[in-house]
């Protein structure tokens, strides 16, 4: 506005043209700008925003102003703030939060139907990690316990929207005895995964516990599956109540208890068969006998 003309010409009086106005021109896709900050390491929570600033510009680059603009942006889990009409200087600003983690590319529509050439991009990161929503699985669930057959642990570290959370250290405990825990090699991958192995002597039900970055700020992971060793194929006997001192003619007792047990001495539920204690030949003197039923079928493997 306020633009005026001169006309002149040697020795002759000059003159000024009444006042008037030139315009910014219709919007240009390929002259008009979009950008966001920050473009990345935005928690995508649903809360934190990267402000996506649009500049509307003439092919002359001109600031247009009153103009309408729409945001629409890839990926899933968005929430964008409507601009307002631009102002002055052609610029108006939205934002963008999200809950999935992804790098998403932000599109501005001016007017309608002027879509910009220029597009933003905004990289949304993974936020807390939460113990409830993690996950630890363990598989097969029921296994031998035979130092050899072995159980997959899977830890699944998400955050509170769900995604997955790389890079993440986590250590794994197995309760009960005789076990064996391979812990995983490496940090969470892209999808949040890291895996261990379990394997053990002890027949018995187990209770797996995931800690996510052990120390100061570690996160226990809620989720505690069990993991059941059996104990394998019968293979001996073996006294679980030893035999104490006595005086001849007493009863001993506790009461002797033998078992029959697998390779790596657990009891094997399951047994039934008839269990022989006598006393060993070649001890004690030859007159020396055992009272009561030497001979009775196992009950619980004992």
């Amino acid at each position: 506005t306020g633009y005026t003309l001169e006309a002149s010409a040697t020795s002759l009086a000059k003159d000024t043209s009444d006042a008037f106005s030139i315009t910014a021109g219709a919007p240009s896709a390929a002259t008009s700008t979009v950008s966001a900050n920050p473009t990345v390491d935005v928690v995508a929570d649903g809360v934190q925003t990267s402000t996506i600033t649009i500049t509307v510009r003439d092919a002359f680059s001109n600031p247009v102003s009153l103009q309408s603009v729409t945001l629409a942006s890839t990926g899933s889990g968005n929430s964008i703030s409507t601009p307002g009409a631009t102002n002055g200087a052609g610029v108006t600003t939205g934002t963008i939060a999200s809950t999935v983690a992804e790098t998403k590319t932000v599109t501005a529509t001016v007017g309608g139907s002027l879509v910009i050439t220029q597009q933003a991009t905004v990289q949304f990161k993974a936020g807390t990690i939460s113990p409830s929503l993690s996950t630890v699985e363990v598989s097969p669930p029921t296994l031998l316990a035979d130092g050899v057959a072995t159980a997959t642990v899977t830890v699944t570290v998400r955050d509170n929207s769900t995604n997955p959370v790389p890079g993440q250290t986590v250590q794994i405990a197995v309760s009960g005895g005789g076990n064996d825990v391979t812990q995983p090699a490496a940090t969470t991958n892209g999808s949040g995964v890291a895996t261990g192995t379990v394997r053990s002597t002890f027949a018995e039900i187990k209770t797996i516990t995931a800690t996510v970055n052990p120390g100061a700020g570690q996160s226990v992971l809620s989720q505690q599956p069990t993991v059941t060793f059996q104990a394998g194929p019968p293979a001996k006997v073996g006294f679980v109540v030893q035999p104490s001192d006595i005086s001849a003619g007493e009863a001993i007792l506790p009461n002797i208890q033998a078992a029959i047990q697998d390779a790596q001495g657990n009891t094997i539920d399951s047994a039934i068969r008839p269990v022989t204690i006598a006393i060993k030949a070649g001890t004690g003197t030859a007159s020396a006998a055992l009272y009561g039923t030497p001979t009775q079928p196992a009950s619980n493997g004992i």
